[in-house]
């Protein structure tokens, strides 16, 4: 077992232990989602059928199906259904001759990063990998490229790729820091 794992699946084990505890004390009841972390550790990574690199306008909320804060920084989105690929591709300015995904096959997934503006003008994040469950349950394994940022208000950066077989994503990796996202 790579090291990674060796981290990764005891905290998916104990932050499903945990998540199931609170479920049963809280009054409404929230869908339970299924983690397997061996299921997710060894499956092989997926390569996206399509990636895209945008920028999300300052002040703006994506104009998608799902949004996941995952810390003041980042957000996960999805984008599930042709109507929200056209919204996000204008909002966005996504080539309009932009091919949309098969969404009966799989979701555009995104990591969304309002980190500043880069001084050496590199993109600052990047889609690492894709892991898959049986049920279309994913781990998306992203990079947050450390350096020097100027404190700037600008538009967000955003990673979106494509995935077929993927249904949701449910949890996070960026660098070597793990979010458990909501749905």
């Amino acid at each position: 077992m790579s090291g990674c794992h060796r981290i990764i699946l005891p905290l998916l084990i104990c932050t499903t232990l945990v998540g199931c505890a609170t479920r049963r004390r809280a009054q409404p009841q929230t869908p339970t989602i299924r983690i397997d972390p061996a299921a997710l550790a060894s499956s092989p990574p997926i390569h996206p059928d399509a990636q895209w690199r945008v920028r999300v306008p300052l002040g703006s909320v994506p104009q998608v199906d799902h949004i996941c804060q995952l810390s003041d920084q980042y957000q996960l989105i999805e984008i599930k259904t042709p109507t929200r690929w056209r919204a996000f591709c204008a909002q966005t300015g996504l080539p309009a001759d932009a091919p949309c995904p098969d969404f009966t096959q799989g979701v555009a997934v995104g990591l969304v990063a309002l980190v500043g503006e880069p001084a050496d003008g590199t993109w600052p994040t990047a889609i690492n990998e894709v892991r898959l469950q049986r049920d279309g349950a994913a781990w998306l394994r992203t990079r947050f490229r450390t350096g020097l940022y100027r404190p700037l208000l600008v538009d967000a950066y955003c990673n979106l790729a494509y995935v077929k077989g993927l249904r949701r994503v449910i949890l996070v990796e960026i660098n070597r820091r793990a979010f458990l996202t909501t749905h």
